[in-house]
């Protein structure tokens, strides 16, 4: 049922966003039902705003702290985006005080330019078979320059 009203907002806000895309993919996955914080669709309606050119970066490392530095040091552009959704596959015990860590490294860059800035949203899965924390972020920039 989720996955069906996933495709349904993508496909109504964002028809040309192709289905078998990887920004299609990652954000069936970010609001699926197996989210351990349930995303809000609201979010996902501001994210696919009208003159958005969309990328995923995705970053691997033993921490979710290590991630979010990882993202600021390889991929400092990210901060410019107009608006993201990101999640963290974690191994099988989620370690939130490694979250807020990754979260808080994140929200200081963000807190730079948040003019216009929609969404900022993230949420968690955990997965028994990861030995590494992963970062996904699917950013939206505007094409208006």
């Amino acid at each position: 049922m989720r996955q069906k009203q996933i495709t349904s907002i993508i496909q109504k806000y964002m028809p040309m966003l192709n289905s078998d895309s990887l920004v299609f993919q990652e954000l069936l996955k970010c609001f699926s039902e197996n989210a351990l914080i349930q995303p809000d669709t609201n979010d996902l309606i501001s994210f696919l705003s009208p003159r958005r050119l969309f990328n995923v970066i995705k970053i691997k490392s033993s921490s979710a702290e290590g991630c979010s530095k990882e993202l600021l040091q390889k991929h400092p552009l990210f901060s410019e985006a107009a608006g993201m959704i990101r999640y963290y596959n974690t191994p099988s015990d989620v370690n939130w005080a490694d979250i807020e860590r990754a979260e808080t490294t994140i929200g200081k860059t963000l807190a730079m330019d948040i003019y216009d800035w929609k969404p900022d949203m993230f949420t968690v899965f955990n997965n028994e078979n990861n030995t590494e924390y992963e970062l996904v972020m699917i950013i939206a920039f505007s094409s208006e320059f």
